[in-house]
Order: structure tokens, then sequence, then C-alpha cells
């Protein structure tokens, strides 16, 4: 059971780093396309000798959407440069736990609270931490990523009682 439950989990926490880099790649378009676009809107109210309101009104609605979709990019746990070392670093610590659990006979409640614990590492919370500690460690020894994420857990990695 336990088995069988963090290989869900496991392919659960991916797909949702793959919907995250969906979410961030509409985000990314959709600012690009609001600057295009409302450069455009601007130069063509302004050659059209528009009054001077209207010509400000069209820049100020393109600065502050072109503002607020990059605000909200950037700050973005899964900004486009760093989902896939978020992700990495997230089933890494996942299957780190995983990996500790001591094999041999185990009650249901002992499953349980096992999967919800590893169910646990790709919350927002837990991976904001995950992420948190991990530059910590990295300014504090100057490391960066750089591993290819992990492998898929097999079906069964070891037989548990």
């Amino acid at each position: 059971m336990l088995d069988d439950g963090y290989s869900l989990i496991y392919t659960n926490c991916q797909e949702y780093f793959r919907e995250a880099g969906k979410t961030q790649q509409i985000l990314i378009v959709t600012r690009d396309f609001l600057g295009t676009l409302g450069t455009l809107a601007t130069g063509v109210i302004a050659v059209a000798h528009a009054s001077k309101g209207a010509t400000a009104i069209a820049a100020l609605i393109t600065a502050t959407g072109y503002s607020v979709t990059d605000n909200i990019s950037r700050e973005f746990l899964f900004a486009s440069d760093n989902i896939d070392s978020v992700r990495e670093l997230t089933l890494t610590k996942m299957t780190d736990f995983y990996n500790r659990i001591p094999a041999g006979p185990m009650t249901y409640d002992s499953v349980t609270r096992n999967l919800t614990d590893i169910q646990n590492y790709c919350s927002l919370r837990k991976i904001a931490a995950l992420v948190k500690d991990a530059i910590g460690a990295a300014a504090n020894s100057g490391a960066g990523a750089g591993r290819p994420p992990p492998p898929p857990p097999p079906l069964s990695l070891h037989l548990r009682g």
C-alpha cells in the first residue's frame, strides 16, 4: 500500500509542476501580448492626433496591465527559469523521505501517516520552505543546482509487510 501510494503521489506531484509551468507560460504570453498590443494602440491613438487624454489613458492602461502581469509572473513561485529546479528539489526531498521509511510490517495507520507526510512535500507551503532552505544553503556554500531531475520511482522500490 505504501509503495503504490508513493508512486501515485509522485506522479500527481509531477503533474502539479507541469500545470504550474503552463500557468507560468500563460502569464508570460499575456504580459508580452498586453505590452505589444498596448504600445501599438497608444501609437495609433497618437498618430491619429486624438486628444492627449486618450493617448495618456491608453498608455496608462498598457503600463498598468503590463506591470501587474509582470509582478505576478516575477513573484510566482514557479518562475519559468526555476520551475525545473523547484520540481527537482521537491521530488528529491520527497523521495529521500520515502526511502528513509523503515521496511517491515506496518499498520494501516502508520502507512496513511507516512503517505500524508509524503504528500505534504507537494504542498505550496512545503515547497516554499524547501526553496527557502535550499537558497539559504546555496548562499552559505556558494553551490547551485545543476543536477538533472530524479527518475520516476519504480512501481515497487522494495517490499514492505
